[in-house]
């Protein structure tokens, strides 16, 4: 039995229905993002292939990735994530409950992805859920288009600076006004840019 429902779950081909909202990050910072579903009847065991953008990595924490299960998964369902040989930055995520036990509900978040910028990460991208696909009870699979989510930059994330870096350029302090010797612990404006000087 167990066998079978594995072999259902790993072969299924349609997509399921799975939202998520737009981010805005500061870069060299590590975020999560929620996977959403909604299903139209109870599902037992779902899949999708996250493409994540240039800039943006999954969290590994020793040789598990940080993807966690929402409150509509019983304590029964597993969780495989497994990269792509030679596609880096793309993930199969496979979740499924050999009891049948179905998710709890008919929408919400099914599972959270804790990811990084990179230090240098700029502007917005995007995140892909692909290949979709989810298991009901009887084994039927449902379709829905793949989801795009995009991630953008916080233009006014705060840097940090050491005060001597400073030296030769205009700083003001947030009310506009000129300010010759930065303080540390204090944000300024330098260059149209929020620094906080060490």
């Amino acid at each position: 039995m167990k066998k079978a429902i594995l072999s259902i779950a790993l072969t299924l081909i349609c997509s399921m229905s799975v939202l998520a909202d737009d981010i805005t990050i500061v870069p060299g910072e590590t975020f999560t993002l929620d996977i959403c579903m909604e299903n139209e009847e109870p599902v037992c065991a779902w899949q999708a292939t996250v493409i994540l953008p240039e800039g943006i990595e999954l969290v590994k924490n020793g040789t598990s990735y940080e993807v966690s299960l929402s409150e509509r998964h019983t304590a029964r369902y597993s969780l495989m994530v497994s990269p792509h040989k030679n596609k880096p930055n793309e993930y199969t995520i496979l979740v499924y409950n050999v009891s049948l036990v179905p998710l709890k509900g008919n929408s919400g978040p099914v599972a959270t992805l804790k990811l990084h910028a990179s230090d240098d990460y700029q502007g917005s991208s995007t995140i892909q859920v692909v290949n979709q696909s989810q298991s009901s009870l009887d084994a039927k699979s449902l379709k829905v288009a793949d989801q795009k989510h995009t991630i953008i930059a916080d233009a006014s994330s705060i840097e940090t600076v050491r005060a001597k870096d400073l030296k030769g350029k205009q700083v003001f302090n947030l009310n506009g006004e000129p300010v010759s010797k930065p303080a540390s612990r204090f944000i300024y404006v330098v260059d149209g840019k929020k620094v906080l000087v060490k």
